[in-house]
């Protein structure tokens, strides 16, 4: 059994590790351009405030989320991703950043065909 003073370098470490993690996805995770991105909002906005608010950004949906309040969208300049945050966007991400794990297989787009 570990005493209170041998667990504190182990909660230091693990809590380095910890904070470390987090860092690199967040660095992972930040849009390379501005103008390719996932915009995650709110869980309760739908999908059709969603797409709405990607247009009052200046941009255009290039295809749906996970779910209807993710979407990967495009705009034509830099300050795109900054809109979006203005236009309520909780995260904006690089669409490719975790594997594209933010948006729908293809095989779900097609199942009804």
């Amino acid at each position: 059994m570990l005493s209170g003073l041998s667990r504190r370098p182990l909660l230091a470490a693990l809590s380095l590790m910890a904070a470390s993690t987090v860092a690199m996805a967040a660095l992972e995770a930040r849009p390379r351009d501005g103008r390719d991105v996932a915009a995650i909002f709110p869980p309760w906005v739908g999908a059709t405030d969603a797409f709405g608010r990607v247009a009052q950004a200046g941009g255009v949906v290039v295809r749906q989320g996970i779910v209807d309040a993710i979407l990967v969208a495009h705009g034509d300049d830099p300050e795109f991703a900054t809109r979006l945050e203005g236009v309520g966007a909780w995260l904006v991400l690089d669409p490719i950043a975790f594997g594209g794990c933010l948006t729908r297989s293809s095989n779900f787009d097609n199942e009804g065909e």
